[in-house]
């Protein structure tokens, strides 16, 4: 994904051809945790219940596309956080104990350029 000299066209199908692999793989909904941070700290953290992913073509034709801190589109979900409320966060903010779906995500963070969950594997939880 981080090929910079890509087109969008380019990059877009290659959103889409992840998005089509992590809705092969991951059995919805599963349950998560949703990790906010800020300069590799982890700030909060709250139960979620991812219950779909949403279709990158949908974000974008909405009009609703975020563009993280490269520029680069990521992969949105949708489910419920422990109060019932229901939320649409970036898929790079879910994490996941249960293996084999913690691998996944693993590889999504990385696959996107996120790489601040490396941080706690080097350095330890800081919360």
């Amino acid at each position: 994904m981080q090929e910079y000299d890509n087109s969008d066209e380019e990059n877009d199908r290659l959103l889409k051809r992840y998005f089509d692999h992590l809705l092969m793989q991951l059995p919805l909904p599963f349950d998560g945790t949703c990790v906010y941070r800020k300069r590799h700290r982890i700030v909060s953290t709250h139960a979620f219940t991812v219950n779909a992913l949403i279709p990158p073509e949908a974000i974008k034709a909405e009009g609703r596309g975020k563009i993280d801190w490269d520029g680069t589109e990521e992969l949105y979900c949708t489910g419920l956080d422990p109060t019932g409320n229901w939320l649409e966060i970036p898929l790079r903010k879910i994490c996941c104990e249960n293996m084999p779906y913690k691998q996944l995500l693993d590889d999504y963070r990385t696959w996107i350029g996120d790489l601040s969950f490396l941080y706690d594997r080097w350095w330890g939880s800081e919360e």
